[in-house]
């Protein structure tokens, strides 16, 4: 089991052409990876909300908060 708490800054963040990172990519890429510990998991979004922004500047604060209870 796990638990996965973030601010608006992570489903609200938008590339060059004001595309939101949104709640469905975010809700995909917690189903699809694959992390054996909670900084995995961060790392893994954090880099995926990156690739997404592609060099646009952050119009907002991004915290994410994972617990994996084993």
């Amino acid at each position: 089991d796990s638990l996965f708490i973030y601010t608006d800054g992570l489903n609200e963040a938008e590339n060059n052409e004001r595309q939101l990172f949104s709640n469905e990519k975010m809700l995909d890429i917690l189903q699809k990876t694959d992390a054996e510990n909670a900084r995995q998991l961060i790392e893994s979004m954090a880099a995926e909300v990156e690739k997404h922004r592609d060099g646009a500047e952050p119009s907002d604060d991004l915290t994410m908060m994972a617990i994996y209870l084993k």
